[in-house]
């Protein structure tokens, strides 16, 4: 039978593992639209249709550093699977545990904490009516 801190210690990994299979998912979907979005070699074409905005193609460059972008976010969670899994697994004191297992998440959700505070409301009206 498991003690309360090996099960809360296992609960606090899955929840970390849970939150690096999201973003390494986010990283996979992303990296297909990309893909998925026509390529022309020196514009990028966007295109208005009422509340929306489409994104008819994409600039090569445009492409490079947005594939180089989620590269980055990839490697940064992998590196935070294995660096931050032996980290936690090597903490033996339960409140320890629980707050290095918030870090870890609070170091995934930077970047979106960035996002919601520090990009002006015009873009970020723009972003979401992109299709």
């Amino acid at each position: 039978s498991l003690s309360v801190g090996q099960t809360l210690a296992a609960v606090c990994l899955a929840v970390f593992g849970l939150f690096l299979f999201e973003e390494l998912l986010n990283c996979f979907l992303f990296v297909e639209a990309l893909l998925a979005i026509p390529r022309n070699f020196q514009k990028t074409s966007v295109a208005g249709d009422g509340d929306t905005l489409k994104l008819i193609s994409i600039s090569i460059w445009r492409l490079a550093f947005m594939l180089g972008s989620v590269a980055i976010r990839f490697c940064i969670a992998v590196i935070l699977l294995v660096a931050g899994g032996r980290w936690l697994s090597r903490t033996s004191v339960l409140a320890d545990l629980l707050l290095n297992c918030a870090a870890l998440v609070f170091v995934l959700e930077l970047d979106e904490l960035l996002y919601k505070s520090l990009v002006p409301g015009l873009v970020k009206g723009i972003v979401s009516r992109l299709q």
